[in-house]
């Protein structure tokens, strides 16, 4: 899996409860793709709120073009900065 090559390459550890996980000092993060299925959104919609600077904060890779978000965190985004009907 890719997320497991990008924790190895950080050097750290998938939690073992969730393999699509990994944390960076205490913080766990997923990648665009899992946070489109956990949030509902596409990858696109992810995409390009970050292109127009609305989207929650995040983690790009250098080299890979990878990008995480830190999960509570963007959990608290969503609940702050989305309507029911969007």
């Amino acid at each position: 899996m890719i997320l497991h090559e990008i924790a190895k390459l950080l050097g750290v550890n998938t939690f073992s409860k969730d393999e699509n996980m990994i944390d960076i000092l205490g913080t766990k993060y997923i990648t665009d793709k899992e946070a489109a299925v956990r949030y509902g959104r596409s990858q696109g919609w992810f995409r390009k709120r970050r292109m127009d600077n609305l989207a929650p904060k995040f983690v790009q890779l250098e080299g890979k073009g990878k990008v995480l978000y830190p999960m509570d965190e963007t959990d608290i985004w969503f609940r702050d900065n989305m309507k029911s009907n969007d």
